[in-house]
């Protein structure tokens, strides 16, 4: 950082703390104090106007009014198109509802709003965070609302924060305890209506149509109202333009249905309504309970987002404030194995974490390019120490091992291990991941616990540590959209042998990724790779694919070599080395695009693909997939963001190059001879 710079960040330290400190009056009677009135970092910015908060990042714009009873949301809109989506004068006096403790008839003072650059303590890209304090004098609580603008963002984050004052006590709570986190009042005349959402607990499914993804589509007029429970994404579209709602929260399809039957619920993370007062999400996470005297306590978070276009632009839209919301950086960027993927009985996997047979893995990670060995369950004592009987020297010996091999050493981890135990394995061990498991988000104060050991464990190795979300469990696990600041979403595991719903079956774990791909950045989903040689063939086709087409697979994504590597033969090895090579050449480029699914969905019989798109310099990546049962040797595969160009095509195994002219509807011809076959290139726009 240079002089300059020092003192521009002084400056900003300087005045950025207040925006609002002197007096003036608005609706309702509350006064407030106006000195600075706007704010802006980039193209983010912050000013009051009157009653009026208005918030910018320079792609989307949102205004909120206040009224005697909060913040409640008066214009939305992007800035290309104009498009206003808050089209109707709002039907509540707030965005936000805590049952029982602040709702339509409770009365607010706005004691102040602040801004400043921030970034979650590194947990998140810089942004303006705008804080209004609020307090319910009645309620006798203080409550913060919270907006994150990014700069060049196409999207908003907004929180609610909740603490009792001196004397609050607990009312008594009403039935319906989901809470109201974000409002837009408008219409839905000639708008459709796409629910999106996504499964976890990804082991228990094995069949076709228990897809990953799911999305459905309501057009017409709503008669009174429409309400979404499973989703994680609501987007409101009409030919030209959309905008969508998305929650920051655990949520999942099947987590949702789990609820409503009565078993494994996932914590309050609510429903979307659309009505004739517009569209609203609840799902506060934080109930009159959960408050406490002491300190502020979150409510889930929603991103509003905005685009013009079709689909397309709504995928990117998402993908980009994602991006935004979770960066990636180099150390997101890895290899990984594990060893507890080989294994038929769990005596297996813990023999799999013995120190002799770690020791072995490390040399064939670095043999094959795997940049990261991950230590499973086995190695563990009752406090989530090394067992001296299975690592007599600690971690001496693996550390020295993964430092000789130029191989990052990583461990599984329960969520009952204290953060003591955690911070003494990353001292002593020098593991830079770790993996959780078993964890049960089905209570505010558990998921608010680990959280909070996630972070500290972070912030003690200086953001240098990255926690990967173990998502295979019945009980409610951490959702698409949440908590991947910290690290990692596993999202499945295949396994050879059994138990049955969890073997390998290639085309299926392609399917996952395809549909993952749609509307969340792989650059954090880790993809298992299985040793294709071993799987059952009774129970999968995975023995008949090259071990290469199964690699292939999870590079748009986290490769993860599910699998004890020395039971790869040699002629495996053989396929695996030329390629990650290849792949670790242009693996940075990759993670700075978006990628997109191209193609038929994976159904073992298909072409299909993945399309990683880089604008920032028009050229991307592709992975063409030819499926097992396929019979045509050529296929035209329509691409994205391509129609109309001329590119440079380069198949990166065998450095072949050629000139392709994209036709206006963007569709390639690719050849393919052989079934289950692949194809892997570089594309440049000339």
């Amino acid at each position: 950082m240079n002089i300059k710079t020092n003192i521009l960040c002084a400056c900003w330290i300087l005045i950025t703390t207040v925006i609002i400190s002197g007096c003036n009056q608005i609706e309702g009677g509350a006064k407030v104090t106006v000195g600075k009135s706007s704010r802006n970092l980039g193209k983010a910015g912050v000013k009051m106007v009157g009653d009026r908060l208005i918030v910018g990042t320079g792609v989307v714009e949102r205004q909120w009014k206040w009224t005697t009873k909060g913040f409640v949301t008066v214009s939305f809109t992007e800035t290309k198109s104009a498009k206003e989506w808050a089209d109707q004068a709002p039907a509540l006096d707030c965005d936000w509802e805590i049952p029982a403790v602040i709702d339509g008839n409770t009365e607010a003072k706005l004691l102040g709003v602040t801004a400043r650059k921030a970034d979650d303590e590194g947990f998140t890209s810089e942004h303006l965070e705008v804080v209004a304090q609020i307090r319910y004098p009645a309620a006798k609580v203080e409550a913060q609302f919270v907006i994150w603008a990014y700069p060049d963002a196409p999207g908003i984050r907004t929180q609610l924060r909740v603490k009792g004052m001196e004397g609050y006590s607990v009312p008594k709570e009403t039935a319906d305890n989901d809470g109201r986190v974000d409002y837009i009042p408008m219409t839905f005349e000639n708008v459709a209506r796409r629910a999106i959402g996504f499964v976890k607990d990804n082991s228990a499914r094995d069949k076709l149509k228990d897809d990953m993804l799911v999305e459905e589509v309501q057009k017409g007029p709503i008669a009174d109202i429409e309400t979404c429970r499973w989703a994680n994404i609501i987007c409101i579209e009409d030919d030209n333009e959309g905008m969508c709602l998305v929650k920051e929260n655990p949520k999942a399809i099947n987590k949702a249905q789990d609820s409503a039957k009565g078993k494994f619920p996932a914590y309050l993370d609510g429903e979307f309504h659309c009505s004739k007062d517009g569209l609203l999400t609840t799902g506060a996470g934080l109930t009159a309970g959960n408050i406490l005297t002491s300190r502020y306590r979150t409510c889930w978070t929603t991103w509003s987002i905005a685009w013009t276009g079709g689909n397309d632009e709504c995928q990117l839209a998402i993908k980009k404030f994602d991006r935004y919301r979770y960066p990636v950086n180099d150390d997101d960027m890895y290899i990984s194995s594990n060893t507890w993927g080989s294994t038929r009985t769990p005596q297996d996997g813990k023999r799999a974490a013995r120190e002799l047979n770690v020791l072995r893995q490390i040399k064939l990670c670095e043999d094959l390019g795997v940049d990261v060995m991950q230590i499973d369950d086995g190695w563990q004592d009752k406090n989530w120490l090394p067992d001296k009987e299975v690592y007599p020297n600690g971690w001496k010996n693996i550390r020295a091992e993964a430092k000789k091999h130029g191989v990052t050493p990583a461990l599984w981890t329960s969520w009952a291990a204290g953060e003591d135990a955690l911070k003494e394995n990353y001292d002593e061990g020098g593991f830079k991941y770790f993996k959780i498991d078993f964890y049960n988000f089905d209570s505010y104060e558990n998921i608010e616990g680990l959280i909070t050991k996630v972070r500290n464990l972070i912030k003690h190795s200086k953001h240098t540590v990255r926690v990967n979300w173990d998502t295979t469990g019945h009980r409610p696990r951490a959702g698409i959209y949440f908590a991947r600041e910290y690290g990692n979403y596993w999202m499945e595991n295949r396994k050879p042998y059994q138990p049955a719903h969890v073997v390998y079956i290639p085309h299926q774990v392609l399917r996952d990724v395809w549909q993952m791909s749609k509307y969340v950045n792989l650059n954090k989903i880790q993809v298992p790779i299985q040793n294709v040689e071993m799987v059952n063939p009774e129970a999968s086709n995975a023995v008949k694919h090259r071990q290469d087409y199964a690699v292939a697979i999870a590079l748009m994504a986290s490769p993860m070599f599910f699998q004890e590597l020395q039971y790869l033969s040699e002629s495996a090895k053989d396929q695996i080395r030329p390629l990650l090579a290849v792949y670790k050449k242009h693996r940075s480029e990759i993670f700075s695009g978006y990628v997109f699914p191209i193609g038929r969905r994976p159904d073992d019989k298909s072409w299909t693909g993945l399309q990683c798109h880089i604008f920032e310099n028009n050229t991307g990546y592709l992975t063409i997939f030819r499926e097992l049962h396929n019979t045509e040797s050529r296929k035209q595969i329509k691409l994205k963001f391509l129609a109309g160009k001329t590119i440079k095509l380069k198949d990166l195994q065998n450095q072949k190059e050629s000139t392709v002219k994209v036709p206006d509807n963007g569709s390639v011809t690719f050849h393919i001879e052989k079934q289950a076959d692949f194809r892997f290139y570089r594309y440049q726009q000339l």
